[in-house]
């Protein structure tokens, strides 16, 4: 999936989903019907690899309705359905809705109504004002970082068995407290000197470069020595988080793809950046992307310098 933007969500930040709560009709225990109305203008069109398609026919919410924190009904529509009615006792409720994109896990929107009493043969409405959770492509992440590539379907970040729907790149300077530090730095993949060991098991896909990561430095001290560029990446700290790594070459290839829209990080046109990846081919080498050529990635002596910039997934 190469998207230069995943979403223009057309200058909103926010969007709102219209709850109505309407008690029908009396009985001797006071029970009336909620009405939950899911229309409103999460018709909002977004653009989704240069098509746009309407949020409403790919969202699915959770709607948690709640009284003194007690969890009373949830329920899980569709966002094609504009209305949901379930008898209900009277009486004073909160409504929770998450709204999620094309997967269980990709969190787009979130909001909470304020407490609402509905009162047997009365109507209420209770508003609900959904605050996006999503991150754009060239969005500043988590990390202090740009988000460089976005998955709503999700993938597995191997050997750690989660779902991530996002990589975010390390902000330009990465190595250095210095607020005026730009640019990257130089490391060789493995130390100096000695022999070059190949590193079992590091994989291209997205997804890999974490594990990759952690192979590598497993190999480099079962070895007694330094892998440098790896050991640079799992040391960041950036906005205070530890999860960072050595990317693998497909997800050095989508940052190369996303590069316009992260800013002015990584554009270096003659570098090459070092990967996570072994180049197997018994010449104590690794892959590389060049920032010149891009298209096909390349391998490189472990002992040679090249770029190195931190990812993250998640």
């Amino acid at each position: 999936m190469k998207t230069s933007k995943l979403f223009s969500y057309l200058g909103l930040m926010l969007f709102f989903a219209s709850l109505s709560l309407t008690g029908c009709f009396t009985d001797w225990q006071g029970e009336g019907n909620l009405t939950i109305n899911l229309g409103g203008s999460e018709r909002s069109m977004i653009e989704w690899a240069g098509k746009n398609d309407s949020v409403r026919e790919d969202i699915k919410y959770n709607i948690k309705i709640t009284e003194n924190g007690k969890l009373i009904r949830e329920l899980n529509p569709k966002g094609t359905d504009v209305a949901i009615k379930i008898p209900l006792p009277a009486g004073t409720y909160t409504v929770n809705v998450k709204a999620y994109y094309k997967s269980k896990t990709f969190l787009y929107a979130t909001g909470t109504s304020a407490p609402t009493e509905v009162k047997a043969g009365k109507s209420e409405t209770a508003r609900v004002e959904m605050e996006k959770k999503y991150y754009n492509i060239g969005d500043t992440g988590p990390g202090g970082g740009k988000i460089f590539y976005v998955d709503p379907k999700g993938f597995t970040v191997e050997g750690y068995g989660y779902t991530a729907h996002y990589l975010e790149v390390a902000k330009d300077g990465w190595y250095s407290n210095d607020s005026t530090a730009s640019g990257d730095l130089e490391l060789t993949w493995w130390e100096t000197g000695g022999t070059y060991p190949v590193v079992a098991g590091t994989k291209e896909d997205i997804g890999a470069g974490r594990n990759n990561t952690r192979l590598i430095i497993q190999a480099a001290e079962s070895a007694d020595a330094s892998a440098l560029a790896a050991e640079a990446c799992d040391g960041y700290v950036g906005g205070g988080l530890n999860d960072w790594f050595l990317p693998s070459i497909e997800e050095l290839k989508e940052l190369y793809t996303s590069r316009s829209d992260v800013g002015g990080i990584l554009n270096n046109t003659i570098e090459n950046y070092w990967s996570s990846v072994d180049a197997y081919n018994g010449l104590f080498q690794a892959r590389v992307l060049s920032w010149y050529t891009s298209s096909e990635p390349s391998a490189m002596g472990k002992g040679s310098p090249h770029c190195v910039r931190p990812i993250r997934a998640f």
